[in-house]
Order: structure tokens, then sequence, then C-alpha cells
């Protein structure tokens, strides 16, 4: 499909905004992983680096950042739907040679639409963070590259599989205590049997 055939979901027939309806569609596992980076001077990302900011420590502040706008993403981007996150994962990696800081948010849940403006949104405010942190040694940082990486939607047939195991699981796990139920009774029977030949024997 071009570009041209694809149309803008969030739009109705009279170009007017709406929230897509997704009522229809089935509850499903789905992931969405996000990066980007935001360049700035070699001193500035020493000072990341190694702790010595003023204000403390700026990729731990920037990181509960990106998770606390991750989970509040329907609230700032307005056609998003709220979605109840069943994980999220944010990284960190500095890099000397590119003179930044990449940031990669990683979003999970189980619902009827995607993760991935949640994704997104982390990255964002984890690199904001980083330049409210920083912005006193240095305003020239620019933040750059932010992009999906990764989309992924469970396929209905791996959902049904993984119910399939589970109730298999259970069902050897139930067989399994039957038989430890059954050797106890056999051993109380032997035992009542032994019992009761002694006391024979007695009298």
């Amino acid at each position: 499909m071009t570009t041209k055939d694809k149309t803008l979901t969030h739009l109705n027939d009279q170009g007017e905004a709406r929230m897509v309806d997704v009522g229809d569609k089935e509850i499903t596992a789905r992931r969405a992983v996000a990066q980007g980076r935001i360049v700035m001077q070699r001193s500035t990302l020493d000072l990341v680096a190694t702790g010595g900011h003023a204000k403390g420590d700026v990729l731990a502040v920037a990181r509960i950042a990106a998770i606390m706008a991750t989970k509040r993403t329907a609230e700032v981007i307005p056609l998003c739907h709220p979605l109840s996150l069943t994980r999220v994962e944010v990284d960190f990696r500095i890099d000397h040679d590119q003179q930044c800081v990449c940031c990669t948010a990683t979003a999970e849940t189980r619902e009827r639409t995607g993760v991935e403006m949640e994704a997104l949104n982390g990255v964002n405010a984890g690199l904001l963070t980083i330049y409210d942190m920083c912005k006193a040694v240095d305003r020239g940082m620019t933040i750059t590259d932010i992009q999906l990486l990764e989309k992924q939607v469970q396929q209905k047939w791996l959902s049904m599989v993984n119910i399939i195991r589970m109730v298999l699981s259970e069902l050897i796990l139930l067989a399994f205590h039957q038989q430890k139920i059954l050797n106890i009774l056999w051993l109380l029977d032997l035992t009542i049997q032994k019992n009761v030949m002694f006391h024979g024997i007695q009298q």
C-alpha cells in the first residue's frame, strides 16, 4: 500500500479530529521500543557520566521522568488511548565518540491498540529532563534522532498457543498432585495393614 492509498485514521469524513474506535479489536500483547539521543559538549557529558552535576544524578532523574511520561501519554497526546501498561523500561547509554546520551524506552501492554506513542513520549521526556538539568552549563545541546525502533503485536494463534500451554501445565500439575495423594494413601494403607498384622501376632 502506497502513502496515497493510506488515510489519516484520526480524521473523520469531514476532516474533524476523532479518537479511533478500537472496541472491536481483540486484546493482545503489544510491545514498542523507541530511541533518541541528546548531543552535548564533552565537558557536559563528563558531568553526566561521573554524576558530578550540581543538581545530582542526571540519568536517575531522567529515567523516572521517562517512566512517568510513558504512563501518562494519553494526557498530553490528545487522541491517544489511555492504556494500562504492564511494563516500562528506560535505558541510557553514554556515547563518548558521538558526545551524546542515547535513551531507549520499552513499553508493553495487553490492550486493543499499540504502545508506540508511550515509548516515544518516554524518550522525549527523558531527553528533555537531561536538557533541563544541564542547560545551565550547556545551552547548545541538541535532541535528535527520536524514532520508533520496534513495534510488536502478538498474533492471535500465539495467544491460543500460550493458553493451551497454561492449561496443559495445570493438568500436569494436577496429575502430579493426584499421584502424590495416591502414593500417600497407599503408604497409609500399607502402614495400617502392618499394624494390624503386628497386633495379630502379639495376640
